[in-house]
């Protein structure tokens, strides 16, 4: 049976341009798309957004067969409920080709109802390149781009302020904004550019955000199943996890943004993004890297493979809750909130998220996710880390007893691990606290207190005495 497409059967009025969206990607898409559609449903967002391709050459057929309609599928847990719920997008007007339609872009500036520019570029995105001229922007860098089109928004509107814009990049740099806001002025200065344009550049607002989802986009092994569920053929389906963050670094004093918190994706506005990002990296990214040992010594491949083996989940759910909830920097009561609903994301059965890919360059994730816990807690004395000692103590065994793990450490560390690891066979009757010691120092080239380098050494000699399978078991 032929499926139909999905489109409009009928004029699909969107209201005017609200939104400059630089990048049409699977994330902006399912990030973006969904959370001012969510908005739109809930009677707080009407209007548009307006997609400018970060890329030339990207086809546009899709969204033209489409009428630029497509289809934002959730998949997973949320408060443990299973979650595989559709969502049409029907928010986006025809995207935008810079390099080949300057003129149609730049006049997107003189849209009056036009508030907000939002990017996803990818991380390289941020930064300058050598075709960055005045005359060529259009064809130059993201931040070139930019420049040139805020430029022709201040001329059209005179140097007005009221049409200073706010600007929220979502690449995944710290400080987004701030960067972002200096290659502009960077670029003005360039150019020489006028004062009074630069005086109006520094009027627009670039506030630092942080985002936090999982799109795995289109299910190219799945789309023909889903297609036939759905009842319509969407070629631009992208695949999101239920859960979504957005933090914004805003000052108290603008209250331009507060519309967007209300909505039942979860937005917050702060004046310091960073317990925020620590909050992501000590509850998502530690837990990650720290069952990646147990895991894999345990023959096991994915996340959600460890999160249901009793022994490794029970470990990681111990080490989230008794340990890193309570580094006294998280911010409370989001940060309770924020372990649930990894919790969740760890068990979802739809992302086949591979320990592999976790444990590349080990040695730089254990040293900046791992280590910085016993610094977070060190004004909590009555808190023994006890699941970061045996996950530290797992990691130190997986990479010295196992030959095949050269792959996951930084290249500036794998002749020190093989030296290491030459020595560590090399010893009859190991001395385990001087093991620890020696593979913090030459392998991490770091250093813990005595206090610690002792517990991890006690975990380390009887996991090497009684084997793996015995000490995971007597552990949990």
């Amino acid at each position: 049976m032929m499926l139909p497409t999905l489109r409009p059967d009928k004029a699909n009025p969107i209201g005017p341009a609200r939104i400059l969206q630089f990048g049409d990607g699977v994330f902006i898409r399912a990030f973006i798309g969904h959370l001012f559609q969510t908005l739109q449903a809930e009677g707080n967002f009407e209007g548009s957004i307006i997609p400018v391709k970060a890329r030339s050459g990207s086809p546009a057929s899709a969204y033209q067969n489409q009428q630029n309609w497509f289809t934002v599928l959730e998949r997973g847990f949320s408060s443990g409920k299973k979650i595989d719920t559709p969502h049409i997008i029907k928010l986006y007007e025809q995207p935008l080709q810079p390099e080949t339609e300057s003129d149609r872009f730049l006049a997107t500036a003189s849209l009056i109802d036009l508030s907000l520019v939002l990017s996803n570029t990818t991380e390289a995105g941020l930064s300058l390149g050598e075709r960055d001229t005045f005359n060529n922007a259009c064809k130059g860098s993201f931040p070139a781009k930019l420049t040139r089109w805020l430029y022709a928004r201040y001329v059209f509107f005179e140097g007005s302020k009221g049409a200073c814009i706010t600007v929220l990049p979502l690449e995944l740099l710290p400080d987004n904004g701030k960067l972002l806001k200096s290659l502009c002025r960077q670029l003005a200065l360039q150019w020489q550019l006028s004062q009074d344009f630069i005086d109006w550049l520094e009027a627009c607002r670039f506030y630092n955000t942080l985002v936090d989802r999982i799109v795995s986009g289109f299910p190219e092994d799945q789309y023909e199943m889903i297609w036939k569920s759905l009842g319509y053929e969407d070629r631009l389906l992208v695949v999101a996890e239920p859960f979504f963050s957005w933090v914004i670094e805003a000052p108290a004093s603008d209250r331009s943004l507060d519309w967007l918190t209300h909505s039942s994706k979860k937005v917050v506005l702060t004046e310091e993004i960073e317990p925020y990002r620590e909050c992501k990296l000590r509850l998502l990214n530690a837990p990650h890297t720290a069952m990646v040992p147990f895991g894999m010594l345990a023959g096991l491949s994915t996340v959600r493979q460890c999160m249901t083996d009793l022994r490794i989940g029970l470990i990681i759910e111990q080490l989230m809750q008794k340990e890193l909830l309570l580094i006294p920097s998280l911010p409370k009561p989001y940060a309770v909130q924020f372990m649930a609903d990894v919790l969740d994301r760890f068990a979802n059965p739809f992302l086949n998220h591979k320990l592999d890919s976790i444990a590349l360059n080990s040695t730089a994730k254990i040293k900046t996710r791992l280590l910085p816990v016993f610094d977070a807690l060190a004004g909590s004395s009555a808190i023994r880390p006890t699941r970061l000692y045996q996950s530290l103590a797992a990691w130190v065994y997986l990479l010295i007893s196992a030959q095949s793990m050269e792959h996951m450490v930084d290249d500036a560390h794998r002749a020190d691990l093989q030296e290491y690891r030459i020595s560590w066979h090399a010893e009859a009757e190991p001395d385990y606290k001087q093991l620890v010691l020696g593979f913090f120092q030459k392998v991490l080239g770091t250093t813990l207190s005595e206090g610690h380098l002792l517990s991890i050494a006690i975990e380390l000699e009887a996991l090497d005495q009684s084997g793996f399978e015995d000490w995971l078991s007597e552990r949990s």
